[in-house]
């Protein structure tokens, strides 16, 4: 899944490689095994690139979450940011471009829901953050 550009077809940042990369070790060596030298090194960047950009591997999961909205608003058409289609259609837009990203991700996303760890409760408060973006994305109000 590593590539050199971002959803929306731009050069991909370092956290956005980074993300990949830690997407693809959890994905076959499951979450525990992830660790942001890893993540640098499968990426091909730097330790010190990596540990400025990111800091931790929740930082990790701060950029995984954020490649998932990016994913979800590459992928949106214009139906769904079209104030004239009910609310209701463009909410459902956002969510099935969302699943998508996360259905091609499933082994991995699965991993950092496994067992006690420190991404559950991390993954806890990115998903919140990454939630309320869904229905700016869709051009509605976050509640």
């Amino acid at each position: 899944m590593t590539d050199a550009t971002d959803m929306a077809g731009q050069p991909a940042t370092a956290s956005d490689l980074l993300a990949d990369a830690a997407l693809e070790i959890a994905g076959t060596e499951g979450w525990r095994s992830v660790t942001l030298a890893g993540a640098a090194a499968r990426a091909g960047i730097d330790p010190l690139t990596a540990r400025r950009t990111l800091r931790c591997k929740a930082g990790l999961l701060a950029a995984i979450s954020s490649r998932v909205d990016a994913a979800m608003v590459a992928a949106l058409d214009e139906d769904a940011t079209d104030p004239a289609i009910p609310v209701r259609d463009r909410l459902f837009e956002a969510l099935m471009a969302r699943l998508d990203f996360l259905a091609a991700n499933r082994a991995a996303r699965c991993s950092t829901r496994r067992g006690p760890s420190p991404a559950s409760s991390i993954s806890r408060g990115v998903k919140h953050r990454s939630r309320k973006r869904s229905p700016w994305s869709a051009s509605i109000a976050a509640m």
